[in-house]
């Protein structure tokens, strides 16, 4: 049951990990990743948020999830990810 649960987590991460590669122009889906989460993290950061819902969406479901959301929340945080990456492709 518990591998059942984090199937939703598993795809979106090979998503936002495939389109990090695309987005960042890297071979490596680790080094895209990391790359992916550093820009989305300068694009929700002030004085200039360029996805002002998007960001506001992605930072309250990140606190759901911390907080001890389902692994579903995990997973809609990183579709939200998702969301941002591909306003940038």
């Amino acid at each position: 049951m518990a591998i059942i649960e984090h199937i939703p987590i598993a795809g979106q991460a090979m998503k936002f990990a495939r389109l990090a590669k695309i987005v960042h122009n890297c071979t490596d889906p680790t080094e895209a990743s990391f790359k992916a989460v550093k820009g989305i993290i300068g694009d929700c950061m002030p004085p200039h948020v360029k996805y002002p819902l998007k960001c506001i969406a992605l930072g309250t479901q990140f606190l759901i999830a911390v907080n001890g959301g389902a692994p579903i929340g995990l997973a809609l945080t990183i579709a939200l990810g998702n969301q941002i990456l591909e306003e940038e492709l």
